[in-house]
C-alpha cells in the first residue's frame, strides 16, 4: 500500500511500499505480457493483425488475406479474442474482427523494425528507429503496413 504524507513541494515524498506487493504486481505483468506475446507467437496471428490495421474485416476476408482457409483463420481468430487482441462482432452468418487496440499493429511493426534492423546488422539507436528507410522497408514487405 502506497502512502503519501502532506509536504510541500520542495520536500520529497516518502511513501511505504510492501516488497510482496510490488512481487505480485510484478509478477501479475509478467503474466499479462507473457499472454500478450502468446497472441503474438504465430506468423498467420502477426498476418492478421497486419490485415486488421485498416479496419474491420470478415472471417472470410481475413483468411483470404492471409492465405488461410476459413476455419483456420476461425481458431487463430479465437485465440486472439479471448488474449483481447480482437473484438468480434455477429451480423447474421457472418462474424467480423477489428483490432482491441489499434497500437497492436504499430508493436507488430516496431518488431518488424528489430528484425530488420538485427538482420541488417544494425545497433539500435533512436535515430535508425525513426529511419524512413526502415519505415518504407516494413511497407515493402508482405506483413508491412
Amino acid at each position: 500500500m502506497i502512502t503519501r504524507q502532506n509536504v510541500s513541494s520542495e520536500e520529497t515524498c516518502e511513501s511505504s511500499v510492501d516488497p510482496a506487493d510490488l512481487d505480485q504486481r510484478r509478477d501479475a505483468m509478467s503474466s499479462l505480457h507473457a499472454r500478450f506475446c502468446r497472441g503474438l507467437g504465430d506468423p498467420k496471428r502477426l498476418l492478421i493483425i497486419v490485415a486488421l490495421r485498416s479496419g474491420e474485416k470478415s472471417v472470410s476476408q481475413i483468411a483470404k488475406e492471409i492465405g488461410a482457409s476459413p476455419s483456420n483463420a476461425s481458431q487463430h481468430l479465437g485465440l486472439m479474442r479471448d488474449l483481447d487482441l480482437v473484438i468480434a462482432r455477429r451480423i447474421e452468418n457472418n462474424v467480423f474482427y477489428r483490432l482491441s487496440d489499434p497500437r497492436l499493429a504499430d508493436a507488430v511493426d516496431l518488431l518488424h523494425a528489430i528484425q530488420i534492423d538485427q538482420q541488417r546488422g544494425e545497433p539500435f539507436t533512436r535515430v535508425s528507429a525513426a529511419n524512413a528507410d526502415t519505415r518504407e522497408t516494413i511497407q515493402s514487405l508482405p506483413f508491412g503496413g
